[in-house]
């Protein structure tokens, strides 16, 4: 799923270098998803816990931390996914943040009371459409606007360590999609193939949204690509909109979901946390969108680079 937010944050601050940055963090992540599917294949995996304990082994203090790190991550993404919901909202239809956030939470409490688990599989259905919109997007869109690419952009040496980061915290969330995708790679030959197309996807898009972002000044701007979509035209814009804003309620669900799976022990519990976290999410969404992916997400990056870690030295 994206928004735009993430690549700018990670690679349009280093200008015209921006590119060498996706191209790093795009190999990092092939490695790590040949090396995960590798790992998932052969001890047969059938969980991320499962896997945590493989790549850790016997030692349940890191074993903790990183489950820690996993769970801590989750309720931010769905802190972070209400603050989308909130801003797609407030951004294109100015409604009201805290009646948008309200909305959001509302919904997704609705969702964890009757466990409606089936809705995240629509975002197998929604993740080829974005791809496609994206890439329409960028033909349209590069085809008639000057792409502006600053070139003495300071702190540049830090590219290397953004790169690491965004590839660091994206493998926390492909981690767990790797595990179902276990069926589809019999041998090494499948597990070469499926790491090879994800990583030309990643980067084809990580380029054209890092293009488009090119386009246009930002400011004050938490969905940049919705932004570039309604430029095209009305029906582009809400038709992305849609797509994007029904992307973002599932990978909330997804997530906070997940998180109440994780740290709850039974019905009780599970109900008190499904409140608390929908409703503290109304209050956290509102330090807004793009501020929370700033300070959040490469905070996250830098934690999950002890996971990666310990990937490769299995």
């Amino acid at each position: 799923m994206h928004h735009g937010q993430e690549i700018f944050l990670f690679f349009n601050r280093f200008g015209n270098k921006g590119f060498i940055g996706i191209f790093i963090s795009n190999i990092i992540t092939i490695l790590i998803i040949y090396k995960t599917l590798y790992i998932i294949k052969k001890e047969n995996i059938g969980s991320y816990k499962e896997f945590i304990y493989k790549i850790v082994g016997k030692k349940t203090i890191i074993n903790r931390i990183i489950n820690l790190i996993v769970d801590s991550f989750l309720l931010i993404g769905f802190y972070i996914m209400i603050a989308g919901f909130r801003a797609y909202f407030s951004q294109e239809l100015k409604v009201n943040s805290y009646f948008a956030s309200c909305i959001g939470a509302m919904l997704c409490f609705g969702i964890f009371s009757k466990k409606i688990n089936g809705i995240v599989k629509i975002n197998e259905i929604l993740v080829p459409i974005i791809i496609l919109l994206i890439i329409i997007l960028g033909l349209v869109r590069l085809n008639t606007q000057d792409i502006y690419l600053g070139d003495n952009i300071p702190q540049r040496n830090k590219m290397l360590t953004y790169s690491t980061i965004y590839a660091g915290y994206n493998s926390i969330t492909l981690i767990p999609m790797l595990i179902s995708l276990k069926k589809y790679t019999k041998n090494k030959k499948d597990i070469v193939l499926v790491a090879g197309l994800c990583g030309l996807v990643l980067t084809t898009l990580g380029i054209i949204i890092f293009l488009l972002l090119n386009t246009i000044k930002l400011y004050n701007v938490e969905i940049p690509i919705i932004y570039i979509a309604s430029e095209i035209g009305i029906i582009f814009k809400y038709l992305y909109g849609l797509v994007i804003l029904t992307a973002i309620l599932t990978s909330a669900v997804a997530e906070g979901y997940s998180f109440l799976q994780n740290t709850t022990k039974d019905k009780n519990e599970y109900k008190i946390m499904n409140l608390f976290i929908c409703t503290t999410s109304i209050f956290i969404s509102q330090i807004g969108f793009s501020k929370l992916v700033n300070i959040l997400y490469p905070f996250f990056g830098y934690l999950s680079i002890a996971q990666v870690l310990l990937i490769f030295l299995r």
